[in-house]
């Protein structure tokens, strides 16, 4: 059986065929969106399967890919993945998160933010690895209490790419390997073994012997019960027919024969055979057609996997009850914070711009509590709320001011001084580069050295976490 991973990986940019391309790609779109996602996987089993098989059918080299892209990341050590950088990502999300919550959603969320905000000053990478995962099973714990299930959805989303414990997986067998073409089908198979009989009754000799040879192979393959033992027996019987389909005297059988077992090749995705049973040449606009026509068999099964999804959806929602509003006095809170983000990238550390800001908003807060007659004693969370915002960006700016920060030829001249398996380690954890790929630069040349140290310089330069990475490649001033 194919899984939803299977589809999650393969690689689209393999995938010629904009139709087939569309169609998994709005599938996943659907898939992500679902908070049950168990359910909708277990509805849009057969959509998975035929999809799956037309990219195999179609795109192999988009499962090739795939499987290689898979593969890499397996011998990738976890120290590729999980970066501080990744951490202060997660956080800054988090925090945008955090502004939007109140009450004990919101604490939540910052007890989570502070524990990897905690993480960000352990040196020792193996530590470092440990407190995250703590801070993550520290909030698999606190989750279930999150009042909101939006809020809750989109915390997991974001702490998810945190995950650094890889999942164990079965060894594939020919099963998982193998799936169902969109239209290959046991009716199918049988429907050109009753064709077969027909036309074998008025033959002798070589031609009965090839058509009886084929409809037996096909009738072995209907008695696989799984389908891709079925798959393997159906192509192997294809394989056979299309090396002795020239040998067939009588020109009429031929014609049919071949005209019925077309319909096998087609199911798997086989050129087509001509009447004198030599291959067909499918022009680009025939294989278009083609599947366009499989996908659209595909619609009203999705059509139906959503019906019950949707379904399933509302009587959750039926049974969870109205959520309470969020209060006024919140919705305002949040409305101006909000404002504070749209500060533009180019202006968010100027200080005068960020001063002006927070008055503004808070005369806003203000003069809006009292036009609508608001408690101002219940409206002080709000305002205090802005100023933390903005007391928040302030330290931020104080604390890369105190940092000395070396010049990018300092930078550079010291990693030259360090050795090559130095380098290729901090090049790896620093820039989130695959091990062995920084390693084949580095080692190449002299010049592709260089590049990487110009490269790691800039990215030391301009990243929020300069000390650290400093301090990682033993930089002293």
């Amino acid at each position: 059986m194919i899984k939803v991973e299977d589809i999650l990986n393969l690689d689209l940019d393999k995938i010629g065929s904009a139709p087939l391309k569309e169609a998994i790609k709005s599938w996943i779109k659907d898939y992500n969106k679902e908070e049950d996602k168990k359910l909708f996987a277990k509805e849009s089993q057969e959509n998975i399967d035929k999809l799956f098989g037309m990219a195999k059918k179609y795109a192999p080299e988009a499962i090739k890919a795939a499987e290689k892209k898979e593969s890499k990341d397996k011998e990738n050590s976890e120290t590729a993945v999980l970066t501080k950088k990744l951490v202060k990502e997660v956080i800054e999300e988090l925090t945008e998160l955090d502004m939007t919550l109140d009450g004990e959603d919101q604490t939540i969320i910052a007890t989570v933010r502070h524990d990897l905000e905690d993480t960000l000053g352990e040196a020792d990478n193996s530590k470092f690895k440990s407190q995250v995962t703590k801070a993550i099973r520290s909030f698999e714990k606190a989750e279930s209490n999150i009042s909101e299930s939006k809020t809750s959805k989109k915390a997991k989303v974001i702490i998810a790419k945190l995950s650094i414990t890889p999942k164990e997986t079965k060894p594939k067998s020919d099963e998982s390997e193998k799936s169902q073409t969109a239209i290959l089908t046991n009716e199918l198979v049988r429907e050109v073994i009753d064709e077969l009989t027909d036309i074998e009754i008025d033959l002798e000799g070589q031609d009965e012997t090839i058509i009886a040879t084929t409809r037996l192979e096909l009738e072995e393959a209907l008695e696989k019960k799984e389908q891709s033992k079925l798959h393997k027996k159906v192509e192997k019987a294809v394989e056979s027919f299309k090396d002795w389909a020239m040998d067939i005297d009588d020109s009429k059988a031929k014609k049919a024969a071949i005209t019925s077992m077309n319909k096998l090749f087609n199911a798997l995705g086989e050129p087509l055979l001509n009447a004198d049973g030599k291959e067909q040449k499918e022009s680009e606009k025939e294989r278009s057609k083609r599947i366009l026509a499989e996908l659209q068999e595909l619609k009203p099964e999705l059509d139906r996997c959503r019906a019950v999804v949707s379904e399933a959806n509302k009587k959750k929602r039926d049974a969870e009850g109205a959520k309470p509003k969020k209060t006024r006095l919140t919705q305002l809170k949040n409305k101006l914070l909000s404002i504070a983000g749209l500060i533009p990238p180019h202006l968010k550390e100027n200080l005068d711009v960020q001063k002006k800001t927070e008055k503004i908003l808070l005369t806003a807060h203000k003069e809006l509590v009292s036009a609508w007659g608001m408690d101002k004693v219940k409206a002080k969370p709000g305002a205090d709320a802005i100023k933390e915002k903005f007391d928040a960006l302030e330290e931020k700016k104080e604390v890369k001011k105190k940092v000395e920060v070396p010049t990018e030829t300092e930078i550079i001249k010291h990693l030259k001084s360090l050795s090559n398996d130095k380098l290729v380690n901090d090049a790896a954890y620093i820039l989130s580069r695959d091990l062995d790929r920084v390693k084949s630069w580095i080692e190449d040349s002299k010049e592709q050295r260089a590049k990487v140290e110009e490269d790691l310089a800039k990215y030391i330069i301009s990243s929020e976490d300069i000390t650290t990475y400093l301090k990682e490649i033993g930089f002293k001033k």
